[in-house]
């Protein structure tokens, strides 16, 4: 009973690092475009005395 309950306790370790490890896929996509147009604006806006008043 004992070497059964230990043989379950390595294959489950086992098991979950394997997913842990396993990388995922992203399904995001990222639109270039805008990110260029929001960090753009980010960058302006850093000179504004606007961006540190809040």
């Amino acid at each position: 009973m004992i070497n059964f309950t230990v043989k379950s306790l390595i294959a489950l370790v086992v098991t979950s690092s394997a997913l842990l490890l396993t990388p995922m896929r992203s399904d995001a996509q990222v639109n270039m475009n805008r990110l260029a147009q929001v960090a753009k604006s980010c960058q302006e806006n850093v000179l504004s005395s606007n961006y540190y008043s809040l």
